[in-house]
């Protein structure tokens, strides 16, 4: 898959099939849509493309507003490689293109830049200008211009439509198993392991201390999760909270690697979140707190094993 940041030198010189979005987590109804564009090409001997922002739109149009991302960078393009597109466009929101009018948008970048011949779009796609342009103005302005237009209906579980708005609703509360049925996959983060004040050690479990930056994460709480670094894969306990029983106030972020004793700071890992163990808590002493620990490294050595 070719990945590419610049649309302004962007000119195709073959036909394309194209979709269009944020598609902040990649989730499941995302999927639908991009598959349609992959079978869709393979079926008709053009391009499949994507068309996509990074960092979420948002950043650029309504910052005070702007979500924390389902996906990093590296991330959405591994999940968007994974679905055998051809093109990536993975491009920023800002400038010109953001104050785009919807015909506008349609005729220079899709038809003329992008040489598209068929595009399709999720049952909610907004875009152009102030979100003027949705589904029923992207078919009226393709018709004349004899371009197709398909419009995918949303995914749903259990009667519920899947959005990244939903998937991010899920995670906050802590519900980690419905939103990795949403997403396809467990949700996860980048992080990168940072000096921490060692009090994890001190008391017989160490652990590293993580940077989340401009992610989704879930609530305070302890979560058992898996831990990816340099290609290989180690279940953990992970702690999001202030550290009460220490009398901390700054929310940290630290995970203890079961059996893993290595020094890995300044490295990046990705967090990869299977489910909620118990809200966080102040303990009278530290030795209460040291067998809640035990307790809580056990029942995430089960739920890792399934």
């Amino acid at each position: 898959m070719r990945v590419l940041e610049d649309l302004a030198d962007v000119h195709f010189d073959f036909d394309t099939v194209l979709t269009f979005g944020a598609f902040d987590g990649v989730h499941i109804g995302h999927q639908a849509v991009i598959d349609e564009v992959v079978a869709n090409a393979g079926l008709t001997d053009r391009r499949s493309v994507v068309l996509s922002f990074y960092p979420h739109p948002k950043r650029f149009l309504d910052p005070g507003n702007c979500p924390p991302c389902l996906t990093a960078r590296h991330k959405k393009i591994a999940l968007i490689k994974s679905l055998g597109v051809d093109i990536l466009l993975l491009v920023r929101l800002e400038g010109w293109l953001s104050q785009m009018q919807p015909r506008e948008f349609i005729e220079d970048v899709l038809c003329d830049r992008l040489s598209t011949r068929h595009i399709i779009v999720g049952y909610d796609s907004e875009f152009g200008y102030r979100r003027q342009g949705n589904a029923r103005v992207l078919q009226e302005i393709a018709a004349p211009l004899e371009v197709a237009v398909d419009i995918i209906s949303p995914r749903r579980i259990g009667g519920e439509v899947i959005s990244s708005t939903r998937v991010r609703e899920t995670i906050a509360a802590g519900e980690l198993r419905l939103a990795s049925r949403m997403l396809g996959r467990n949700h996860s983060v980048q992080a990168k392991v940072i000096v921490g004040q060692k009090l994890g050690r001190q008391i017989g479990f160490p652990t590293a201390n993580l940077l989340v930056e401009d992610q989704m994460l879930p609530s305070r709480g302890v979560y058992a999760v898996y831990t990816r670094l340099d290609g290989s894969i180690h279940k953990a306990v992970l702690n999001i909270g202030t550290r009460p029983t220490f009398h901390g106030t700054c929310v940290q972020i630290e995970a203890h690697l079961l059996d893993f004793d290595r020094d890995i700071y300044g490295e990046v890992v990705e967090i990869e979140f299977v489910e909620r163990i118990r809200d966080e808590r102040q303990f009278e002493t530290v030795e209460l707190l040291v067998t809640q620990i035990r307790q809580d490294i056990a029942v995430a050595g089960s739920l890792l094993e399934r």
